[in-house]
């Protein structure tokens, strides 16, 4: 699963849609793996009720730490000017990480969450096996 968003921690407000879609595949027997950016709030895992993460770092500043988690937003009606930086970089580390994820689990589906980051990241990894976005 490549996404933006999960919740950080228990009880986190951000990506809630994701963590019941994720532990349910996994309670099905599934192998799940996380992609997700990095965030200073993060206390996730490696791996919890059958979902593994898989967290990436992409800022090589601070104040460009905001991709995901609603962090590019300013008061949800403009984008943060740090936003235009981050992208992409994140974009860039988060395909090289669902990659690498993808290639050492010999992952045969990738869910992209919202088409643009996680389908396109995980469509840009589809070769040999199904993309969802």
């Amino acid at each position: 699963m490549v996404t933006s968003s999960y919740p950080r921690f228990p009880g986190d407000s951000v990506g809630t849609f994701m963590e019941p879609i994720a532990k349910s595949v996994a309670a099905r027997g599934h192998d799940v793996h996380v992609v997700a950016p990095w965030h200073p709030l993060v206390t996730r895992g490696p791996r919890e009720d059958g979902v593994s993460f898989h967290f990436y770092k992409y800022a090589p500043a601070s104040g460009l730490n905001v991709f995901g988690y609603a962090g590019a937003l300013r008061a949800d009606v403009s984008l943060r000017g740090a936003a235009y930086v981050a992208a992409p970089l994140a974009l860039g580390a988060g395909w090289l990480k669902a990659r690498s994820v993808a290639r050492r689990h010999r992952a045969t589906i990738m869910h992209g969450h919202w088409v643009i980051p996680g389908g396109a990241v995980a469509g840009a990894e589809t070769p040999g096996c199904l993309a969802d976005g």
